[in-house]
């Protein structure tokens, strides 16, 4: 076992900590090696539109202008693949999943020696997260490349005059014309908070990105605020000890086990249901009643930009 179920902590950011009876005992379930197989498992997709060079080859017939000698002229080129930007990769929406299954399988894995290596591995592969990829891609276009010929000629009259004409003779490009490229890992993952943020917390696991602030300490633990980038509830974050807080302050991405729920001071309970009572669960059932926050224990956070 991992962790017991904690007592209810008063006093934290102006209200109490409940804790869910159904998140624990959190088991150490999983092996080491089970982490390390769920961050060997996060792999870009590899680009399918240039099969994972980066480059897409482009080729343009090119013909004799007008007046002008030579025969057409095939030419071929590279650019960067518009659609990875010449990444090579691209963000896919499989990796939010396996990015949850880090933080599941870490999340049930032994304190033990090894833990603060497994979990150090996990962060380095949660900055995929917040990767932004910023670039100006460069278009090209073909210029033909025409030498002119000028010859002395004489009229039979033993007058002189020059003879001139043009030949194509070879192809080359110049820039035609730029255009931003951008992709971002985190719209793909935001959701994801949004989805499973208000859900009554049975000790799921969950990502987010955001900013926290405000850290307290309360009942010997560290305790912070996030607000997340996207849609979805703040959450109150359970950091660990005082001595060893996995958390950084700011933007980051955080993954964590929903194991209680925060109440503000004042605020009454609904009222359980009647034993033996019949018929629909209330509208709340499964989810976390308004007005409250979701408490998740803290796993693995790495600090964004």
């Amino acid at each position: 076992m991992v962790l017991s179920m904690l007592p209810a902590m008063p006093n934290v950011f102006g209200g109490r900590i409940e804790f869910a009876e159904k998140a624990f005992p959190i088991l150490a379930e999983h092996k080491g090696t089970a982490v390390e197989s769920a961050i060997h498992s996060i792999k870009l997709l590899p680009c399918q539109a240039c099969r994972g060079t980066g480059k897409v080859s482009k080729r343009e017939l090119v013909r004799p202008a007008p007046l002008v000698r030579g025969i057409p002229i095939m030419h071929t080129w590279e650019e960067d693949c518009p659609a990875c930007g010449g990444y090579k990769d691209v963000y896919d929406v499989r990796v939010t999943p396996r990015l949850l299954e880090v933080v599941d399988r870490l999340g049930h894995v032994a304190r033990d020696e090894k833990f603060d290596a497994l979990r150090q591995a996990a962060a380095e592969r949660l900055a995929i997260a917040m990767e932004v990829r910023d670039k100006v891609l460069t278009a090209f276009r073909c210029v033909p490349v025409v030498e002119t010929t000028v010859r002395a000629r004489s009229n039979y009259d033993g007058t002189g005059y020059n003879d001139t004409y043009s030949t194509l003779t070879g192809v080359t490009t110049a820039p035609a014309g730029q255009k931003p490229f951008h992709a971002e890992m985190a719209p793909l993952i935001e959701p994801l908070w949004a989805r499973l943020g208000f859900q009554a917390p049975v000790g799921q696991a969950v990502l987010i990105i955001g900013t926290t602030s405000d850290r307290t300490e309360a009942g010997g633990w560290v305790w912070m605020r996030m607000k997340p980038a996207g849609k979805g509830p703040d959450a109150i974050l359970l950091c660990g000890s005082p001595q060893q807080s996995v958390v950084p302050d700011g933007k980051v991405v955080f993954g964590g086990l929903m194991v209680g729920r925060w109440i503000p001071e004042g605020m009454a309970l609904p009222p359980a249901p009647a034993a033996g009572a019949k018929g629909p669960p209330p509208p709340t059932e499964g989810l976390l009643p308004k007005g409250m926050l979701p408490v998740i224990l803290a796993v693995v956070a790495r600090e964004g930009k």
